[in-house]
């Protein structure tokens, strides 16, 4: 009978010691976690500039398009591969705010560009995609007119 127990006393130091080694690995694995997370730059807020030329624009207003807009339409056209990879990985990242501010900048650079069709295209998947962003949808409702302008 003192065998059964020391049988099952030593079965139990046994599943402790491998709960509590368990729990070592496990919190090590957590701190280590949270040390080596991946970096991930900050996301630039753009400045607001006095600049004339900026402010005149009809979407001076919307997020970091000043350098669209101050662009000729021969280099936003360049610049359309590398907008539509960044709003494309933003979607696949699942990083909402910079879906929509990536979508925003690609759909100006595509009216900017003269391809009018996929800009409208675009700012009404933004309005479906980003709904629930209430501001987020009145630029896009604001863009929508700029680009339905009958200057443009």
């Amino acid at each position: 009978m003192e065998d059964n127990q020391q049988a099952k006393k030593k079965r139990r130091n046994i599943m402790a010691a491998v709960a509590i080694s368990t729990i070592v690995v496990l919190l090590f694995l957590f701190i280590f976690s949270l040390y080596h997370l991946p970096e991930r730059d900050p996301v630039e807020t753009p400045e607001l500039t006095a600049n004339a030329d900026v402010t005149e624009t009809p979407l001076a207003d919307f997020e970091a398009t000043n350098d669209i807009m101050n662009a000729s339409q021969e280099e936003v056209s360049g610049m359309l591969g590398e907008l539509e990879m960044q709003y494309e990985n933003a979607k696949v990242n699942n990083e909402p705010y910079e879906a929509e501010q990536a979508g925003m900048r690609l759909a100006v650079a595509y009216w900017k560009a003269g391809q009018v069709q996929n800009a409208r295209d675009l700012v009404n998947s933004l309005i479906q995609n980003y709904s629930y962003d209430e501001s987020f949808v009145g630029k896009c409702n604001d863009l929508l007119k700029i680009i339905d302008s009958p200057k443009n």
